[in-house]
């Protein structure tokens, strides 16, 4: 069934049944008395072609038969009297048109009834046309319908996560059916991943199957889960793209992993978690867990909480043991990774600033983070920064009103700081509950983490993308800007040295001064002397 095609000429069904009733009171009111307007046969003519419009659109929606069937009847019905509200209204306007005005010398001006009466046959033409088309369009869906059931009736066909078709198969000897209960995505994945290293337990953890597209010093792209995945710009589907950035050991790669479970259904009680961030690195290093920009994208599948594909950009974190320098290098990676054509982003649905809930004022290296977003994206990511606050708890987090107190940017001043609370102290706790323990915690503990990870993606979902034609921009106005400033500071330190020898300069002749002084005195006297001994010979 063409559902769309339904929807639509479901909603120009009212639209049209909305403008007949309209016009029919309009008549009235100008002139109630005649009898083809004292009938209304535009107001429940009208009225027949809204309720189709409505029965079609809950049928596109619904797609059961018997709604199917009603919207047929209606149509039939609407048919029957749209003909005979074009028929009533057209008439009248035919009359009057030849009467008065075709027989009149003088040139004749239509008046205001003439005009209602046109329209509303005009409007009923239209509707003929469209409960016609609705008509042929469920009759053809209640057929496809009635094909299906007889198709089913030893065979019921379902499509599992992994788009394979398979059947429940009915015993032609023993009226018994075999029924094979679909995989989650979750369970199917399980099975396709490779078990961590020293991460077997309750639950085990996997790391998920992933097509590195991009790698090299600095970048790293991930397709986790399907191989044939496109990137962001390529996705005909909705897909939302968010970057995290923050301060070392805030938390952002558990945030991440966190956010794959949720996306991918898992559950408290399944015996097993996931691991999509690759961090081999941290081990050798013994630095930050993430050292490059890595994206992560996970095309969207049935069977997924959210409704749409997510790209998650990891960014190393600020603050690291190599200092100012690294933290510049960190903020030139991201610029390029936007903006080159390999790791190409059209648009970032959400730049959010990762914090600790414990953080009562953010430091130096925090306040560099915020306004590296503002470097990268410029002023118009305004309204799509969002503060992840992690190890939250129930409680107000402190770092709330640390940024608050930073100038944190907001999108209304009036509704204070966007932000959502994270907690990922549970996500591989142990999963196994005592025989004499009726409640457990823990459990506790991750159904109110997975409200929280709903609540954010809620959010995510109704948020528009910042296109990335800026960041480009930004990016070259920001290197023009460090090339000024560097050459302001070779200036400076020029202007600089010769502050420095001239006050050498003024503090020698200040010590030296009156000793000029006394020998440009000796100097006149002997010149004196000379002249003298001159005059005397």
């Amino acid at each position: 069934m063409k559902a769309a095609a339904i929807r639509t000429v479901s909603a120009i069904c009212i639209i049209l049944g909305i403008f007949s009733i309209v016009i029919q009171g309009a008549s009235l009111i100008r002139r109630s008395f005649v009898f083809y307007d004292a009938i209304c046969h535009g107001i429940w003519a009208g009225a027949l072609y809204i309720i189709a419009g409505s029965l079609g659109i809950t049928a596109a929606r619904q797609r059961t038969r018997s709604l199917l069937i009603a919207t047929l009847v209606v149509s039939v019905l609407s048919i029957a009297a749209s003909i005979v509200a074009a028929v009533l209204s057209g008439f009248p306007a035919l009359v009057e048109y030849f009467t008065f005005c075709n027989r009149s010398e003088r040139r004749c001006h239509p008046t205001i009834l003439l005009v209602l009466q046109w329209a509303l046959m005009a409007v009923s033409i239209l509707a003929f046309i469209c409960v016609i088309t609705l008509a042929a369009l469920t009759s053809k869906a209640v057929c496809n319908k009635r094909k299906n059931m007889d198709k089913d009736s030893n065979t019921v066909p379902y499509v599992d996560i992994a788009t394979v078709t398979q059947t429940i198969e009915v015993s032609p000897k023993k009226e018994e059916i075999i029924e094979k209960k679909p995989k989650r995505i979750a369970e199917i994945l399980a099975q396709k991943s490779s078990l961590c290293a020293n991460q077997r337990g309750a639950p085990n953890v996997y790391l998920l199957p992933a097509k590195e597209i991009v790698s090299n010093d600095d970048f790293r792209w991930f397709n986790i889960g399907r191989p044939d995945a496109v990137s962001p710009s390529e996705d005909h589907r909705d897909h939302k793209v968010i970057i995290l950035m923050g301060a070392t050991g805030c938390g952002k790669s558990t945030l991440i992993d966190g956010m794959i479970n949720y996306i991918l259904g898992v559950r408290w009680k399944d015996p097993f978690r996931f691991k999509c961030v690759r961090d081999e690195m941290s081990i050798i290093t013994n630095h930050a867990r993430t050292n490059t920009v890595t994206a992560y994208t996970l095309r969207h599948q049935d069977g997924m909480t959210v409704p749409f594909s997510i790209t998650i950009i990891d960014t190393p974190g600020y603050g690291d043991t190599k200092g100012v320098k690294r933290d510049k290098q960190i903020t030139r990676n991201i610029q390029q990774f936007l903006t080159q054509h390999k790791t190409r982003v059209d648009q970032i649905h959400a730049a959010c600033f990762v914090a600790a809930s414990g953080d009562s004022r953010l430091t130096a290296t925090q306040r560099y983070a915020i306004d590296s977003i503002y470097s990268i994206f410029g002023k118009d990511i305004k309204e799509n920064i969002r503060l992840l606050v992690t190890f939250a708890d129930n409680s107000q987090p402190a770092v709330v009103e640390a940024c608050a107190a930073a100038n944190f940017p907001v999108t209304f001043p009036s509704a204070g700081i966007t932000y959502s609370k994270f907690n990922s102290s549970v996500l591989y706790a142990d999963n196994t509950q005592p025989e004499d323990e009726d409640f457990s915690f823990d459990e506790r503990f991750w159904d109110m983490c997975q409200e929280n990870y709903y609540k954010f993606f809620t959010m995510l979902g109704g948020m528009n993308g910042r296109g990335r034609k800026s960041a480009p921009e930004v990016f070259q106005s920001r290197q023009l800007l460090e090339h000024s400033l560097e050459d302001m500071k070779r200036e400076l330190a020029d202007c600089l040295v010769n502050i420095e020898n001239m006050e050498m300069f003024r503090r020698q002749m200040r010590e030296y001064g009156h000793k000029m002084d006394q020998f440009n005195d000796q100097v006149q006297i002997s010149l004196m002397r000379s002249r003298a001994a001159e005059e005397l010979q």
